[in-house]
Order: structure tokens, then C-alpha cells, then sequence
């Protein structure tokens, strides 16, 4: 065997395996239909974590990540619980 194959399989052993990851896209908007940008944006993971807060973008998207592929129970907007979020799924809320 080369040192070139056996070096390439001796790193491919050290590399830990691939963590699955939960994902929620989040859009706000104005009541008016606009995008609603600089909302705080949170979750509670079902098996009891919690995601760190983003802040939706001048588009009003976020995407919130977490390690697991568990679901979102809570969705938090500016601090106020208004629903959950299934792994890979996206959401749109009106924020006042």
C-alpha cells in the first residue's frame, strides 16, 4: 500500500461523524405584508435545549440551527411564545 492511500485512510478514521442538525427558516412581516427586520427570534428544542437567538435580516428572514434533529416545541418572537417549527420546515409570523 502507498503512504499516500494509508495516510488518506488513517485521516478519514480521525474525522468525527457527521452531526445531524436541525434547521427552522423564520420569516416576519408588518401586518401590512412588509418584512418586518431587527426581530429576536428563539426557540426551545423538544428534547429540552434551547437555540440561540438571531435577528431577522432586512428581508425579515432568520434561519435558527441547532445540533440534533429534534423539532422546535417553542418559537419565541421578541420574546413571546407563537408556535413551533417542525426540523427543515419554514414559518412565517406577522409581528406588530
Amino acid at each position: 500500500m502507498k503512504k499516500t492511500t494509508l495516510l488518506f485512510l488513517l485521516s478519514a478514521m480521525a474525522l468525527p461523524a457527521a452531526v445531524q442538525a436541525g434547521e427552522c427558516y423564520v420569516k416576519t412581516t408588518w401586518p401590512s405584508g412588509e418584512p418586518r427586520s431587527g426581530v429576536k427570534i428563539g426557540g426551545y428544542i423538544s428534547w429540552g435545549g434551547m437555540v440561540e437567538n438571531v435577528y431577522t435580516n432586512g428581508n425579515g428572514e432568520a434561519t435558527l440551527r441547532w445540533s440534533g434533529d429534534r423539532s422546535l416545541a417553542n418559537i419565541y418572537i421578541d420574546g413571546d411564545d407563537r408556535g413551533s417549527c417542525k426540523n427543515g420546515a419554514s414559518v412565517e409570523f406577522v409581528v406588530k
